[in-house]
């Protein structure tokens, strides 16, 4: 284990696996669960169009598909690609192809169940009237 500070709460926690610390990762789990919830319900929408509807950082939902925690259709993961030969992928960091090629274990769905209710979550600070395009809503890196 290694000494980290969570991406969320900046607090330092000894990593195992995520870059959040447990009480985040909870917070995270819920979030992920609204997000899955909210493209099945909408399909065809973009990352950005999820991000901004649920008030969810962008850079959020993209790490959760790097971290293979959720997975999106190919139309909505456009932006996604494979690091090795730019192919579109729908979670992880290469496509299958390339992670056979490579001897790698295929990309599987996340394993991760969502919670049996759908959580309340606090809204993050925004103005109620305005809805900017995503980028906005992307954590300043101080």
């Amino acid at each position: 284990m290694e000494l980290a500070k969570c991406l969320r709460c900046e607090k330092l926690f000894n990593k195992v696996k995520l870059a959040v610390c447990q009480p985040c990762e909870i917070e995270e789990d819920k979030e992920i669960f609204l997000v899955r919830a909210y493209m099945r319900d909408h399909p065809g929408l973009t990352l950005e169009q999820v991000s901004n509807e649920l008030n969810i950082y962008l850079e959020d939902i993209e790490r959760w598909i790097i971290e293979k925690r959720l997975t999106v259709e190919i139309k909505q993961g456009a932006a996604l690609k494979c690091l090795l030969c730019g192919a579109s992928i729908i979670t992880g960091r290469v496509c299958v192809p390339c992670s056979e090629r490579l001897g790698l274990p295929p990309a599987a769905p996340p394993d991760k169940k969502p919670p049996a209710r759908e959580p309340h979550l606090p809204p993050r600070d925004r103005d109620p009237g305005d809805f900017g395009a995503a980028q906005k809503y992307r954590r300043s890196h101080s």
